[in-house]
């Protein structure tokens, strides 16, 4: 399980991947924009849940997209 990005040879923009606080997301600068992938399983407590979240570096031009394939749930914020 996890998330996984895959980018054509001809996407216009360089995307690199950056560091990322968590085994649960994958963090990728895609020209001046951050994108924030999460899965979260379904079986993360409350307390886990918080602190995965309240890790992220959420800075401007980033977009964070969260899902759970529980109740397939798509949380897309833009910062």
């Amino acid at each position: 399980m996890g998330v996984s990005a895959l980018v054509s040879p001809s996407f216009p923009y360089p995307v690199h991947q950056l560091p990322s606080p968590n085994k649960y997301t994958l963090s990728l600068k895609v020209g001046p924009l951050c994108f924030l992938c999460l899965y979260l399983p379904p079986s993360l407590s409350c307390s886990d849940l918080m602190s995965i979240l309240s890790s992220l570096p959420i800075y401007p031009n980033t977009i964070c997209v969260v899902t759970s394939m529980q109740d397939w749930v798509t949380l897309l914020v833009i910062q």
